[in-house]
C-alpha cells in the first residue's frame, strides 16, 4: 500500500516510517524541510527509502500533490510543545492541518485515513479513557487543539469516512530527532531543574510501540475506529524516581501539592511569553498530570495483537539515549558529579 505519511520527520512520524516499511508499504512524507527528513530517518535505518514532497500540511496544493496515487494516509504532523510563546501557532496549525489532511484525503476515497490524537484530547475525564470516551475541554492550548482536531476526526468518522483515531499518551522512547517535550522532560529531572516531585499520573507508550499500533491499522475495509495507546499510567514521581535512578542522579524528593504547581504553571507561562529562554516550568503538563486517568487498551491488544512495552522499560530506554545523544554532547556530563 502506498501510505503518506504528514509529519515524517517527527518523532512519532519517523519510527511511523519505519514501522510501516517493515509492513511492506511505500512511504511518501509530506515534510517542510527535506534535511529534516533525512536526518530523523538516518537513526533508524531508512533515510533513503521514502519518497519526499516539501511542504506545510496547511498548504491545499502542497497537501494534494502529497496525497495523488496514496491509498491511505497517517497524519502525524502537529505542533506539540509547553511554550506558551507558541499558543497561537498551536491552535491555528494543529486544527487547521487536521481539517485540510484528513477531509481531503477522505474525498480522495483513502482508506483508512489514521489520525493520530492524544489521551489529553479526551481530559478532562470523570473515569478511565476509552475509546467510547467523550471528547474534553481541555484548557492548555496544545490539549485544547487535539481536542478540536479529534473534533474534526470524528465529525468525519459521522459522516462514514474510514477514519481511524489513535490516541496515545505522552510518546517516550530513542531516537527523538527534535528532542522534544519528554526528552526535555528527561533532561530537566536529570540536571535537578525539577526539584520537587511533581503530583497526578503520567500515561506511557513507547514511540516503537505507537508506531506499531500504527502499522496494524493500516487495514482498508473496516470503517471508523478508535484505539488508545499507552502501556499504562504511571504516577508521576514514580516516573521521576525511573529517571533520575536511570542517569544515576538522586530523584527529586517530596511533593508538590497541585494548586501550588498549577498556580506557578500559569505565573511561568507568563513569565515565558516575556523571556528568550525557554523555562523549565510550565502550566501545560502539570495540568494534564493531574487531570490524567488511565486509559482502556484492551482493544488495541485485541483487535490489533500490539504488546506494549513496560513503562519503566520505555523511560530507561529514553534516559539512555538522551545520555548518549550526540547531537546534546553537554548531556552527557550531568552524569559525572556524585549523587
Amino acid at each position: 500500500m502506498k501510505v503518506l505519511v504528514t509529519g515524517a520527520s517527527g518523532f512519532v512520524g519517523s519510527h511511523t516510517v519505519k514501522a510501516l516499511l517493515e509492513a511492506g508499504h511505500d512511504i511518501r512524507g509530506l515534510v517542510r524541510s527535506a534535511a529534516r527528513l533525512e536526518r530523523a530517518l538516518e537513526p533508524l535505518g531508512c533515510a533513503d527509502s521514502v519518497e519526499v514532497v516539501g511542504g506545510d500540511m496547511l498548504d491545499p496544493t502542497a497537501v494534494e500533490k502529497a496525497l495523488d496515487d496514496c491509498e491511505a494516509v497517517v497524519h502525524a504532523a502537529a505542533v506539540l510543545s509547553y511554550d506558551a510563546r507558541r499558543k497561537g501557532e498551536m491552535l491555528s496549525s494543529n486544527v487547521q492541518g487536521a481539517e485540510l489532511v484528513l477531509s481531503k484525503a477522505c474525498e480522495r476515497g483513502l482508506d483508512p485515513v489514521v489520525h493520530v490524537s492524544s489521551v489529553v484530547a479526551l481530559l478532562p475525564s470523570q473515569g478511565t479513557l476509552a475509546p467510547a470516551s467523550p471528547v474534553g475541554t481541555p484548557r492548555p492550548a496544545y490539549a485544547l487543539s487535539k481536542a478540536a482536531s479529534d473534533g474534526v476526526a470524528r465529525r468525519l468518522q459521522a459522516e462514514g469516512a474510514p477514519v481511524t483515531i489513535v490516541y496515545p499518551g505522552t510518546v517516550w522512547g530513542p531516537d527523538d530527532p527534535n528532542f522534544g517535550e519528554a526528552a526535555t522532560f528527561a533532561m530537566d529531572v536529570l540536571k535537578h531543574r525539577v526539584p520537587f516531585g511533581v503530583p497526578g499520573l503520567m500515561s506511557i507508550v513507547d514511540v516503537r510501540d505507537l508506531a506499531a499500533v500504527h502499522a496494524a491499522v493500516l487495514q482498508p475495509g473496516h470503517g471508523g475506529r478508535r484505539y488508545l495507546a499507552a502501556s499504562g499510567c504511571m504516577p508521576v514521581t514514580e516516573a521521576m524516581q525511573v529517571i533520575a535512578e536511570a542517569g544515576g542522579r538522586r530523584p527529586p524528593r517530596g511533593t508538590m501539592p497541585a494548586s501550588a504547581l498549577l498556580a506557578i504553571g500559569r505565573l511561568a507561562d507568563n513569565l515565558q511569553r516575556i523571556s528568550p529562554r525557554r523555562l523549565p516550568v510550565h502550566y501545560e503538563g502539570p495540568w494534564s498530570m493531574v487531570n490524567m486517568k488511565p486509559a482502556d487498551t484492551s482493544a488495541t491488544v485485541r483487535d490489533l495483537g500490539i504488546e506494549f512495552r513496560p513503562a519503566r522499560e520505555t523511560l530507561v530506554d529514553a534516559v539512555r539515549w538522551v545520555l548518549n545523544s550526540t547531537d546534546y554532547p553537554p548531556l552527557s556530563r550531568i552524569i559525572t558529579s556524585s549523587t
